[in-house]
């Protein structure tokens, strides 16, 4: 994006700021007694067990586990005459000036030590053997201490390895004014902590970032940004470090004199003759500082380098209030939807993320811990490489990378290649990816390559069809609870109509069912509209009658039944009660009442199975003449 003159110098206040805001949160540490560990280098034992590096070994200082020798053991005959804890290191032996013994003849005497010449010749041939050992041991024990504090810090890095730093100095800048200490070195050294518990034994290495200038501490004595400056460009011009004893040396002793006439310089602080004056003396030292060290001097480095940049990160012009010549979108908003290639799961708001970042150079994602930040990243990694692009991760401690890398789909972790600061696995991470990598391609070629690409982009292409016409079947289930039908010439939601007849379910109880919509009615239309018809003509005591219980279907008559109850039963009664009567005279009556066969159930369907019955329920007031009727499916 185009940058003006008023955006750069607007991000140039910001970074100032933040320098400012850093500087107050975060004052300098000026004084090595306010650190919680250090170590002088000169300090440390010279013994079998502790090694000093070169410039060609790769490491600075090798401390291994000491083995302890046990104390030399005294002669027979002094033995017993010693106090206790007479093996112990550091404790001086002595012996009882007089102690009671058992005589030849048995009998309990006191002899003092010194009776024997023999006896205080064995003591003092002992106690030079003693000596001896306790020489040795002694910076054997020196060497174990350093193991231990060691060991103690190896493990405080563990915990807390995102907040502090490993650093070898020199240059000790010591200034005592009223209201004003400083005692501190200017050259800093990043170095790693690593363990080996093979041996087991402690390395201490230098990191892959060159020395730097302790710029914090110089601003807090009063030297301006540019001398600084060019304090940093001589430094890196020189390659000069802390070990280093000549040109180093040259360096702290110019430094000293160009920024304080009466400022002195010594080799250690032994030459150093005033406390009145400032001062600069050699003594090489490790100490534990913290991470943000190096904040100010990374904004520093910014605004140097920002009148020369040609283009300005989106995001920065956009901090200023610069939205114009946004034009680095791939993705028109409200275009055609682009193609998400997700190695991992994705609800819809992880998709949000990756969409937005199509559309725009930055997204800035935020949320507390276990709400999927680093699965996101890890899809969209995934996302990226599928459109052949690079990807660089990272982070201020390299246990959130590793986190990350975990996370990355197991197809591509070769792929990604570890460079962790401070970190002793880094070389192994990197050299495992590449080798990875190399083993993969080795045995691959790119037209076999581009042969599966092409047909896993053809499986997928089929896929994401059957993907989406599946989701357009659920949306439109789901859209049926919600899409009007017509009853009775209005639009109802289905849901409306699925409460009333819920709400009238007792009303409608008599509907035998379930029907199936194969089925075609068994009644024409006419009759139909003949019930119909008949069902309008009821009276208000007809409808009263209707609306009462209606018996079960099994309580019903059949037909056989009803004929012989309301036909064949009335004559039978009257011939019982006159044997007399014509033949002919209750033929008639018989025939009148419907003939002498009783009707026939209705035909069953083919394949055996009993057609819709369709029954009349007539409601028979006294005199047996029908009122009303229902129609029953």
């Amino acid at each position: 994006m185009s940058a003006t003159a008023t955006d750069r110098d607007k991000i140039k206040q910001i970074f100032r700021f933040l320098q400012e805001l850093h500087q107050v949160k975060s004052p300098p540490v000026v004084d090595l007694a306010l650190y919680e560990w250090k170590l002088s280098y000169d300090a440390v034992p010279r013994y079998a067990s502790v090694q000093r590096g070169d410039l060609n070994s790769g490491f600075i200082l090798k401390v291994a586990r000491p083995s302890e020798s046990q104390c030399p053991r005294p002669s027979v005959a002094i033995e017993k005459w010693l106090k206790a804890d007479w093996e112990q290191f550091g404790v001086e032996p002595e012996f009882y000036a007089r102690r009671k013994t058992t005589s030849v003849a048995g009998k309990e005497v006191t002899e003092a030590f010194e009776e024997s010449q023999e006896r205080v010749e064995a003591f003092e041939k002992w106690y030079e053997q003693r000596r001896a050992w306790e020489t040795t041991e002694k910076q054997l024990h020196e060497s174990l201490n350093v193991f231990l504090d060691l060991f103690e810090l190896y493990g405080k890095f563990e915990r807390e390895a995102e907040r502090l730093q490993l650093f070898l100095a020199d240059g000790i800048l010591r200034i005592h004014k009223p209201g004003l200490v400083i005692q501190h070195p200017i050259l800093l050294q990043r170095v790693e902590l690593v363990f080996n518990p093979a041996v087991p034994e402690f390395i201490i290495k230098e990191s892959s970032e060159s020395p730097e200038l302790y710029t914090p501490l110089l601003r807090f004595a009063g030297i301006d940004g540019k001398s600084i400056q060019q304090l940093r460009e001589q430094i890196e011009k020189q390659a000069l470090h802390p070990l280093d004893p000549d040109a180093t040396g040259e360096f702290f002793k110019a430094f000293v004199h160009k920024f304080w006439p009466d400022g002195l310089y010594g080799d250690s602080l032994a030459q150093i003759q005033s406390d009145e004056v400032p001062c600069l003396y050699r003594a090489p030292l490790f100490f534990l500082g913290y991470r943000g060290q190096g904040y100010v001097e990374a904004l520093e480095s910014y605004i140097q380098k920002l009148p020369d940049l040609e283009q300005i990160p989106e995001a920065l012009l956009r901090l200023v209030g610069n939205e114009a010549g946004a034009g680095g979108a791939r993705v028109v908003p409200g275009g055609p939807p682009f193609d998400l290639l997700l190695t991992k799961g994705a609800n819809p708001e992880q998709k949000r993320v990756i969409e937005e970042l199509e559309m725009t150079d930055t997204v800035m994602v935020q949320g507390p811990p276990g709400t999927g930040k680093t699965h996101t990243i890890a899809n969209l990694i995934g996302h990226l490489l599928a459109n052949r692009q690079r990807i660089l991760v990272t982070s201020h401690a390299s246990k959130a990378l590793r986190v990350v890398k975990d996370h990355v789909t197991p197809s591509l972790r070769n792929l990604c290649v570890s460079v962790l600061h401070g970190d002793d696995d880094s070389g192994k991470e990197l050299e495992e990816s590449v080798t990875g990598i190399i083993t993969y391609l080795a045995k691959t070629s790119a037209a076999k390559l581009d042969g599966e690409v092409r047909q896993i982009a053809s499986e997928r292409s089929e896929l994401v069809k059957e993907s989406d016409r599946l989701r357009q079947s659920l949306r439109e289930a789901a859209l049926v609870d919600y899409r009007r039908v017509d009853f009775h010439g209005e639009k109802v939601l289905p849901a409306e109509l699925g409460r009333r007849i819920a709400n009238e379910r007792e009303q409608h109880a008599w509907i035998p069912g379930p029907a199936s919509e194969s089925e075609t009615c068994p009644v024409r239309d006419e009759d139909v509209k003949k019930l119909y018809r008949i069902n309008a003509q009821l009276t208000d005591e007809d409808k009263a009658l209707l609306a009462g219980p209606l018996p079960s279907l099994d309580q019903l008559p059949t037909p056989s039944g009803w004929w012989h109850e309301k036909r064949l039963r009335p004559v039978q009664e009257r011939r019982r009660k006159d044997p007399g009567a014509d033949e002919g005279v209750l033929g008639a009556e018989l025939g009148r009442r419907g003939g002498a066969r009783a009707p026939q159930a209705p035909p069953r369907r083919r394949g055996g199975q009993r057609g819709t019955r369709v029954a009349v329920v007539h409601g028979v007031r006294p005199g047996g003449r029908v009122r009303s009727g229902r129609l029953l499916a």
